[in-house]
């Protein structure tokens, strides 16, 4: 016999969801206890000047009548709407037709796909909010499971996404992919915006960047996240996924920005600061970031300026890390010729630090923004690109290795010491104790 609709959509996304958590509106929250504590007091004290009410009249005190009704009425007042305001986590506002506008405009949906997320938002939206806010945690909603056109995730404050995992066109509306992730459109239904939608097979790696993102929020040029999840695979309902949601960022990554959305020259100078600014709260919260790259950075626009985002957060690692990991992670090109040289010939005497790794990361990525290209680097850009992918890896290792010895620099030293050149050169010294730590290069825009 077929399950009832409420029947599935208790139990098909996860088993967290259960029938005697959704179905027990009246089951109490610590707002709530509080709420109701507030109420039994003024209560209490409500009664106390109607009493007081009373006997004034009694005596016939007019001016004691009057305060003691005035009371009365601020006490019923507070008892009312006090409350209410604690508990506003659980309030959002109401969900119409106009909130999809964006999401059909963009063709993304359909009307008629639409109207079916309304009708589950609106059958199931308060009891899933009270979920939860009493399980503190987000509560996914299976596209098949509610008959909704696709699957939505509800917050303990009250937000709902719509994520864009299923779509009939040919587009297949993917942002982007990385080594552990895949990241598509989502939709944030409560204040009408777009954000991005990133699923992990490892749970290391999720686990990794999620805790450092919540420690960074707020922080500026960082890459804001939005709402977390573990979900049970469509295609497999022993395999777990997780999931993490963050802002959206309409101009893409830098690679894009190159071509597209060039950073204009009176901002560059600007432009760099904010990263680094952005690297060091990474460095703060005890961790290198480990792949710096024009890929992880993106770009908004906010009064016509170009605002970089520090991005990808699966590959940190602990500064306190004793192993360090010394030869994981990082992309070729961006890698430090110490670190190079030690990946192609498995020496580790002397590694430099991670600080001193993405530092020289940074430098390399910001002669790029000087460069406005990707594919300026000296030992890069005369690789034969016919070559597998392998092989150019292999190229690029080993053209950086032989600067590992410090004896032929990356760059000529400018003569300009006030300009991004002589900061760069600062920062590509391969003796880490010649190189720029963070705190100078800061200083140098200041």
């Amino acid at each position: 016999m077929a399950q009832p609709i409420i029947y599935r959509l208790l139990i098909a996304p996860t088993e967290t969801i259960r029938p005697s958590r959704l179905q027990a509106p009246h089951e109490l929250t610590q707002g709530k206890i509080t709420a109701r504590l507030i109420k039994y007091v003024l209560g209490a004290a409500g009664i106390g000047a109607i009493i007081s009410a009373v006997i004034a009249l009694k005596d016939r005190s007019k001016t004691k009548a009057y305060l003691s009704a005035t009371l009365v009425t601020l006490i019923y007042v507070i008892a009312n709407y006090a409350p209410r305001l604690l508990n506003t986590k659980a309030r959002t506002p109401a969900i119409t037709i106009d909130n999809f506008k964006s999401l059909i405009d963009h063709k993304f949906l359909t009307e008629k796909e639409c109207t079916s997320i309304l009708q589950v938002c609106t059958s199931y939206k308060k009891g899933l909010i009270e979920q939860a806010v009493g399980e503190n945690k987000c509560i996914r909603m299976n596209a098949k499971a509610t008959n909704a056109a696709r699957t939505l995730l509800i917050t303990p404050e009250g937000k709902l996404f719509v994520i864009l995992n299923q779509t009939k066109a040919k587009d297949t509306r993917i942002v982007g992919k990385g080594a552990q992730t895949v990241v598509k459109y989502c939709f944030e239904l409560t204040e009408k915006k777009w954000c991005t939608h990133a699923s992990f097979t490892d749970k290391q790696a999720w686990e990794k960047a999620t805790a450092l993102l919540n420690r960074l929020k707020g922080k500026p040029n960082i890459l804001q996240l939005l709402a977390t999840d573990e979900y049970a695979s469509k295609n497999d309902e022993v395999k777990i996924k997780y999931s993490m949601i963050t802002e959206y960022c309409e101009h893409g990554d830098l690679v894009a920005a190159f071509t597209i959305l060039p950073i204009q020259d009176h901002e560059k100078k600007e432009f760099c600061k904010k990263i680094a600014i952005a690297l060091r709260e990474v460095h703060l919260q005890g961790y290198a970031h480990n792949d710096l790259k024009p890929d992880n950075i993106f770009v908004k626009k906010e009064e016509g300026k170009s605002i970089p985002i520090l991005a990808d957060f699966e590959g940190v690692y602990e500064l306190t890390d004793a192993n360090q990991k010394q030869l994981c992670g990082g992309t070729p090109a961006y890698l430090h010729p110490i670190i190079a040289k030690a990946r192609t010939t498995q020496a580790q005497e002397s590694l430099p630090s991670l600080e001193s790794r993405d530092i020289w990361s940074l430098g390399v990525l910001f002669y790029e923004i000087q460069m406005q290209s990707n594919q300026v680097l000296p030992w890069v850009m005369n690789i034969d690109k016919n070559l597998s992918i392998g092989e150019q890896r292999k190229k690029i290792l080993s053209n950086l290795a032989a600067l590992a010895d410090g004896n032929t620099p990356a760059f000529n030293e400018p003569v300009d010491k006030t300009s991004l050149e002589y900061l760069i050169w600062n920062m590509l010294q391969v003796d880490p104790a010649k190189q720029f730590n963070l705190d100078q290069v800061i200083q140098f825009f200041i």
